[in-house]
């Protein structure tokens, strides 16, 4: 693995690592076969309780010839398959894509990558100390001039065109009646909201800072025991099904898969711009004018009266 080139940052592991993979194929960046290897790896060796048996599993796939995969150890799932790193060629320039820890612009932040895959929810999660205090999240091609100058080099170029949308809602248990002033209940604290870690500081930034969040990795369970609300990524709805509960509103942010880059670097080398425009990057009005309406109308259909429409 040579280190030379730009660097191409995408999750690890994933929905979204395995699905940048597969687009980077489609792009032609990486080869179709290696990539469904390494994404059926991923799939297949995961939530491994015990070190030996995921390193003799992993052990076998390298000895099989299959590079990019390593080993990875999470708290939630234990040990898996995660993708490691890949050498590409972009526009007739060398390019490591690499897998990275989330959220996937550490490498910008640090200055070591060039260009980054990462979901819009992570963005603004990682991005809330080098923004604007006390304004809406805007959508994703606003976001660039929300950032306090000078406090990053992260710039947002466009979408992957991936359509992956999701929403960030608040949600309750089915059995929980909501009244019209639940919204005034969580931001003057009254009213406690559980979310996971990573997205507390964004739910800080979107409803306040007297917001009463309390971090846990069962949001569903917690907010249902205690008859409270919960904040969430929903994708397709079948979570809020199967766990019983029901959406509150519309979402307090549509998150789906985007492309930044380094600003300083890309605004100073030919290059860098050339190997981001060989990823195609989408137009905001892709995505709010059509994709973003078709899926809120898909989640819709399904989830029916879990939906409620409380202004």
């Amino acid at each position: 693995m040579e280190n030379g080139g730009f660097k191409l940052a995408i999750p690890t592991t994933g929905r979204l690592a395995q699905e940048a993979l597969e687009w980077l194929a489609s792009l032609g960046v990486l080869e179709t076969l290696w990539v469904t290897s390494v994404v059926e790896t991923i799939n297949d060796f995961k939530k491994l309780p015990e070190e030996k048996t995921a390193r003799d599993a992993v052990k076998r796939i390298w000895e099989e010839g299959l590079e990019g995969v390593t080993l990875k150890y999470d708290l939630r799932s234990g040990w898996r398959a995660a993708f490691s790193a890949k050498d590409a060629e972009m526009g007739g320039n060398p390019v490591t894509v690499y897998g990275s820890e989330s959220p996937s612009i550490n490498g910008i932040l640090q200055g070591l990558g060039d260009v980054t895959v990462i979901g819009y929810d992570e963005l603004v999660a990682a991005m809330v100390r080098y923004l604007y205090p006390g304004m809406n999240v805007p959508e994703w091609d606003k976001l660039n001039s929300r950032i306090v100058p000078k406090s990053t080099d992260v710039h947002v170029i466009g979408s992957t065109r991936i359509r992956d949308y999701a929403g960030l809602f608040l949600m309750v248990g089915e059995s929980v009646d909501v009244n019209a002033d639940y919204l005034l209940g969580i931001r003057s604290g009254r009213t406690p909201v559980y979310v996971k870690g990573q997205n507390e500081g964004l739910l800080y930034y979107l409803l306040g800072n007297d917001v009463d969040g309390r971090a846990t990795e069962h949001v569903e369970q917690a907010a249902r025991d205690d008859k409270t609300f919960c904040f969430d990524l929903v994708r397709s709805g079948s979570t809020v099904e199967r766990e019983r509960l029901k959406l509150v509103g519309n979402p307090l942010l549509v998150t789906m898969s985007v492309i930044a880059v380094d600003l300083a670097k890309h605004s100073a080398n030919p290059d860098l711009q050339q190997v981001v425009n060989n990823l195609n990057p989408g137009e905001a009005s892709e995505d709010y004018g059509e994709g973003i309406p078709r899926w809120e109308t898909g989640l819709r259909e399904k989830l029916g009266h879990s939906w409620l429409k409380v202004v």
